[in-house]
């Protein structure tokens, strides 16, 4: 779970961070296929206390599809 929240968090060489909000609801949507449900219950509870939400983020961020990331999975299933 960590590791997906960051991976979409934060800039990459090839791509800026994602929308923090976009972030989010890209992992409630996975909730309970690609990520475990109580992992993602706990994590959406820090979001609602501030937590995660980088200092200098002023609500920018890609809005970019990760359509190619569930295909991905959905050819490997």
């Amino acid at each position: 779970m960590a590791d997906t929240f960051d991976a979409m968090y934060s800039d990459r060489p090839y791509r800026k961070r994602m929308n923090f909000d976009k972030v989010v609801s890209i992992i409630k949507e996975v909730s309970g296929t690609q990520l475990t449900e109580d992992v993602v219950e706990a994590f959406l509870r820090l979001v609602e206390k501030g937590e995660f939400k980088a200092p200098d983020d002023d609500g920018g961020g890609s809005m970019e599809s990760i359509d190619n990331i569930h295909k991905k999975y959905e050819d490997e299933t």
